[in-house]
């Protein structure tokens, strides 16, 4: 069957594998305005965060991640 996998998703995962946490940050975030509580979009925005040393936030999305689930 056929799945539709968001871009947004995709980029912001090939962004975290470059190293560009910051710009992956921004994509994740726009892409959950648009799929709000994507289990895929807040574990890539979560993984961005902790990459950059942005804690609080990082425990934020994980608690958010959790109530997706």
């Amino acid at each position: 069957p056929f799945w539709y996998l968001p871009l947004r998703a995709q980029l912001g995962e090939a962004l975290i594998t470059a190293n560009n946490n910051v710009e992956a940050e921004a994509v994740f975030q726009k892409g959950l305005t648009e799929y709000q509580r994507n289990p895929r979009m807040l574990k890539g925005l979560y993984q961005s965060l902790k990459n950059q040393n942005k804690d609080w936030d990082a425990f934020w999305v994980e608690s958010q991640l959790r109530k997706a689930k």
